[in-house]
């Protein structure tokens, strides 16, 4: 008797503890903040609107920690920029969301 007892409780901390993981790893998986970061420019590209007007320019970046991302953006928001520049972006988990006008 005193052993089922003891079996009980030993499966419901367990429970406990596995719904405990298992909810931090959802709230983790969930989360949609994303954070200031610095990336640094590793190339520039046509954009994307195929005979758009007015036309854009594709900029690619990449993080300290190897996050990359891109961006399609006005070709006056990337005036002066060049490859290696800091730019500002925002990240989450390994994506990388550049800013509007990333060299601004």
């Amino acid at each position: 008797m005193k052993h089922t007892i003891v079996l009980s409780i030993l499966a419901v901390l367990g429970t406990l503890a596995l719904i405990f993981v298992f909810q931090t790893q959802l709230e983790a998986e969930t989360d949609d903040t994303y954070r200031p970061v610095k990336a640094e420019i590793t190339s520039f590209g046509a954009g994307t609107q195929y005979g758009g007007v007015p036309a854009s320019i594709m900029v690619y970046a990449q993080t300290e920690d190897g996050a990359i991302g891109y961006g399609n953006v006005a070709p006056e928001s990337v005036e002066g920029c060049r490859v290696g520049d800091t730019i500002a972006a925002e990240q989450k988990g390994g994506i990388l969301r550049l800013k509007p006008s990333p060299c601004r």
